[in-house]
C-alpha cells in the first residue's frame, strides 16, 4: 500500500481492514520508519475494532527504508 495523504489513506485502510476481518488475517506493515508503523497500525486497529470488536489482528512491524510502504496480509489458513 502506497502511503497517501488524507482521505486516500483512510479509504485504503478501510479496504484493508475489511479484508483483515473477513479473512482473520495477520498484517505485516512495511514502512520506512517506526513512526509510520505506529501511525498506520493505529488507523488499521481502530477500523478493525469498528468492524469486529472481538477480533485482534496480529500486526508486525517491518522497517524497509529502501522500498515503498505496503501492507501485506496473510489470511488465517484454518478458515
Amino acid at each position: 500500500m502506497k502511503l497517501l495523504a488524507g482521505k486516500d489513506v483512510l479509504v485504503g485502510v478501510i479496504d484493508v481492514a475489511s479484508d483483515v476481518v473477513r479473512f482473520r488475517a495477520a498484517v505485516s506493515i512495511e514502512v520506512a520508519d517506526t513512526r509510520d508503523f505506529h501511525w498506520v497500525a493505529t488507523l488499521l486497529s481502530a477500523r478493525v475494532k469498528k468492524l469486529d470488536a472481538s477480533f485482534k489482528p496480529r500486526l508486525q512491524e517491518v522497517i524497509r527504508s529502501d522500498s515503498p510502504a505496503q501492507l501485506v496480509i496473510t489470511p488465517n489458513k484454518s478458515l
